[in-house]
């Protein structure tokens, strides 16, 4: 398992060094900051989408086949990307899902990833119900009111808020369940130059927004290479590189475009630090031989 520990530590050393970077609000305790936001898709999602009606439901083995919960609507076996956040940010507990009992406790935080979400409002709607970037930052103007409330103002809100740090992974299903799944239509519209173009634009300005309800310390992750998730390489085949390399080069294309899209939002708007998370390079490794386990299991028929 060497070299994918190696790897986690590699991202995990760039978030230290994000947090690092933030001394004047670190306490010197655990946590280290008050509170911890979460914006994404099934990399980040913990439950949110199991208040939804959506096909991308995930509380069935094998996720969460490592989890001592069980299957709890994240997509994966165990913890996943936003729990390790949160634990190397020294939070005692998980951050909560927005999606689950009204989240009555939001002071610490609130993660609103949803499974199959996109930048765009249109991506996964044919997979059903789920909470785009656009409804994520909804669900978190509510949020930032019901502090405000809590703490007796805007303005004690929103210097709290300052304090916190939000990780923001998005932009796979807009690739990957609009411009190049089945029943979408926006390769017929968009050069793969426009789309990314047009994702890295609404971006901007749903980053901006989230800047407006007081966010200043925001990681941003780029994409990973999702042309060497398994599921797409039987989907669309692999290409001499044993990854489908029309994916991995949208993911490089849009990955350009948001490295050269942060800096202008840190420029532009005073006290923001938008970080810029090389989520390609830290899956670089080959993960062949590193020790993972495969499960077999019979899905049962789910009522």
């Amino acid at each position: 398992m060497a070299g994918g520990l190696k790897a986690w530590g590699i991202f995990l050393s760039v978030l230290l060094g994000v947090v690092s970077n933030w001394q004047h609000w670190a306490r010197g305790s655990s946590p280290q900051v008050p509170c911890l936001f979460v914006f994404g898709d099934s990399v980040f999602d913990n439950g949110n989408n199991l208040a939804l009606d959506t096909d991308v439901t995930v509380d069935y083995l094998p996720y969460g086949v490592d989890f001592p919960y069980g299957s709890t609507g994240r997509c994966s076996n165990g913890v996943n990307r936003a729990d390790a956040i949160a634990d190397l940010l020294g939070f005692e507990n998980y951050i909560p899902p927005f999606g689950k009992g009204n989240c009555r406790e939001f002071m610490g935080g609130v993660n609103y990833a949803s499974g199959g979400s996109g930048i765009l409002n249109t991506t996964g709607y044919l997979l059903g119900q789920r909470y785009t970037m656009d409804l994520q930052l909804y669900n978190h103007k509510i949020i930032a009111s019901r502090i405000a409330k809590e703490l007796g103002g805007a303005d004690v809100a929103s210097k709290y808020l300052g304090q916190c740090i939000y990780a923001v992974e998005i932009g796979y299903n807009d690739y990957l369940n609009n411009y190049y799944g089945e029943g979408y239509n926006s390769s017929k519209i968009y050069t793969p130059e426009q789309f990314a173009q047009l994702l890295v634009q609404t971006y901007e300005t749903q980053l901006e927004r989230l800047y407006n309800e007081g966010a200043r310390k925001v990681a941003v992750f780029g994409l990973i290479r999702m042309g060497c998730m398994p599921a797409y390489k039987n989907i669309f085949g692999a290409d001499e590189s044993s990854c489908v390399d029309k994916l991995n080069q949208a993911a490089q294309l849009f990955n350009s475009k948001l490295q050269k899209a942060l800096p202008k939002l840190n420029a532009n708007l005073p006290g923001a630090i938008f970080t810029y998370i090389n989520s390609y390079e830290i899956d670089s490794e080959n993960v062949t031989g590193l020790g993972f386990k495969i499960y077999q299991y019979e899905l049962l028929s789910r009522s």
